[in-house]
């Protein structure tokens, strides 16, 4: 848990609401008012997870996962539904609204995170504790996604893969892996990497 985690759960009363909320997500200006109605319906006792569009598009950008596939990180995207709730099994950290009881029982975020994956963790973790997630209906703010990288050799693309704020950073993918499944986690940390030069060759053949 961090200092600043630490310090809002020092102030905070059982009624209370902790967000997160990234640097470049454009709130709408009823985002909170068409939340909290979820929030309550669940007794402050289950994450909400508040999707995000593109600008340009309107199209989903940031949302929910569910889990998809024998591999623990193998994950399909979940688009919020236009009227009700949608239970989730992890999720993107852009905006998510967790109430005080639920930040106590589950702890903070896991800083021993590279950059990616810290927020699939706290989605597994929040399960593991017997935290129901949902995904609220419709979008509640503008948060592009990062655009693709430009074609680049096979080298630098797996620089990216594995760097810092890469999905399959080494550091990161062993320590979620370790959580999940103490006993096979390095089968299927070697799994994550031949899966990704498995897409790269079959990319290759169709292009």
């Amino acid at each position: 848990m961090s200092d600043i985690e630490r310090v809002a759960l020092s102030e905070a009363s059982a009624e209370d609401l902790i967000v997160w909320l990234n640097d470049d997500v454009k709130v709408d200006a009823d985002a909170f008012v068409r939340a909290l109605p979820f929030v309550r319906a669940n007794g402050l006792q289950s994450v909400i997870v508040c999707g995000t569009r593109e600008p340009a598009t309107g199209s989903v950008s940031y949302a929910g996962f569910n889990r998809h596939g024998l591999h623990p990180l193998s994950l399909r995207v979940i688009e919020p539904l236009p009227n009700s709730p949608v239970p989730i099994d992890t999720f993107n950290g852009n905006f998510v609204i967790v109430p005080e009881i639920v930040a106590r029982s589950v702890g903070g975020i896991d800083g021993e995170f590279s950059h990616a994956l810290a927020d699939i963790d706290y989605g597994f973790r929040c399960h593991a504790a017997g935290v129901d997630v949902y995904l609220a209906p419709g979008t509640f703010g503008e948060c592009p996604r990062n655009p693709p990288s430009p074609p680049t050799s096979v080298l630098r693309e797996w620089r990216q893969f594995t760097g810092v704020k890469g999905g399959g950073n080494f550091a990161s993918s062993r320590r979620i892996l370790r959580k999940r499944n103490p006993l096979t986690w390095s089968a299927f940390l070697g799994a994550t990497y031949a899966l990704w030069w498995l897409r790269l060759l079959t990319r290759g053949r169709r292009s």
